[in-house]
């Protein structure tokens, strides 16, 4: 399937909204069984992390795997990442055919929500209203890229969150955290009035955050399943970084472009490298322990399925089956994801 991107994303409108309109476009279910593909010439006017964005949200729409090509754009970056020799230049043939086509007029794009409780219930934020707001959450593996993280660092600066609002702010990596304490962003951050979490998926999941009963929670996430969020009754919107910044100000649901103007955030020419945390594979992986605490089991081996099954029908499910109808996400449970036999048992 080839998504075209025309145009190039006015102020205030983020990648975000991209991946928002391509879910409106397709549902979460245009993708099941398909490889997405973006094109055209509103590509090289997206950065790496932009396009992480687009694609890490691949999933929502049900595609087996979504897929930028490789420019200069990507070199820069892993120039940036101290990477640059690990660079490929990647793209389709130019007579190359598709099956589906989906077009993206970046030009006319506007600041989009996801509503609940399907990723794919897209409204305009202007058209869905000023509505109350509790709670904000930025991060997650979806937006939580230094470039978002600055983005929301300068509309946060000099103010303050709302009193009626909690903000959480989870940066994506230990890397993002130090560039951003050692430019003094995340101080600004702090200052407005902002919970900093951990590098962790955190709210996502469930694990901890959970908003109060029937509260709004704005979130920069991927999925806002019903329940996922550990309130069962939650009311939980999928939006960018900038909407959800804007109405940690206000207190309501805000669309940006009423901020005034927006702040232009450049690419860094480098990137902070630490890997000091991070263990290489042994040269010789045999002479390697694996030490499990009672809690860890071994994987499951797999084996070649039988040619049928017969068994009882324990559980006949509705329509738009989600990632946590299958295996829940939350606090109870998910200690026990290194215990496949025992989780085993809620799948």
């Amino acid at each position: 399937v080839r998504v075209t991107l025309t145009g190039k994303l006015k102020p205030w409108v983020a990648a975000k909204d991209i991946i928002l309109d391509v879910l409106r476009q397709m549902t979460v279910k245009g993708g099941v069984g398909k490889i997405v593909e973006y094109a055209g010439p509103g590509v090289a006017t997206l950065s790496v992390p932009e396009r992480a964005t687009i694609t890490n949200m691949g999933a929502e729409l049900g595609a087996t795997t979504s897929i930028f090509p490789s420019d200069e754009v990507t070199r820069a970056f892993l120039k940036a990442q101290g990477r640059e020799e690990v660079y490929v230049p990647l793209a389709s043939d130019p007579d190359a055919v598709y099956d589906e086509e989906y077009t993206v007029d970046l030009d006319n794009l506007v600041p989009l929500a996801a509503m609940p409780h399907m990723p794919d219930n897209v409204k305009p934020v202007s058209e869905i209203g000023e509505i109350k707001v509790n709670q904000c959450c930025i991060g997650s593996c979806t937006n939580s890229s230094y470039y978002d993280m600055m983005k929301v660092a300068a509309i946060l600066k000099g103010k303050h969150v709302h009193p009626d609002v909690s903000l959480t702010i989870s940066p994506g990596s230990m890397q993002v955290f130090n560039m951003l304490a050692k430019n003094g962003a995340l101080s600004d951050i702090i200052a407005a009035g902002a919970r900093i979490l951990e590098c962790a998926c955190g709210p996502c999941i469930g694990m901890g955050q959970s908003p109060e009963s029937a509260g709004v929670s704005l979130r920069t996430f991927n999925r806002n399943f019903e329940g996922r969020s550990g309130t069962q009754d939650a009311q939980i919107y999928l939006v960018s970084p900038e909407v959800a910044a804007a109405s940690a100000l206000t207190g309501v649901l805000t669309d940006p472009r009423t901020l005034g103007e927006a702040p232009e955030i450049q690419m860094p020419e480098h990137f902070d490298i630490n890997d000091s945390m991070i263990i290489p594979p042994a040269e010789d992986p045999s002479t390697v322990e694996v030490r499990r605490g009672p809690n860890i089991k071994p994987f499951p081996l797999g084996h070649e399925l039988e040619d049928s099954y017969a068994g009882k029908i324990v559980l006949k499910t509705e329509d738009n089956i989600t990632t946590d109808h299958i295996l829940p996400a939350g606090s109870k449970l998910l200690p026990y994801r290194s215990n496949i036999p025992y989780y085993s048992n809620y799948c």
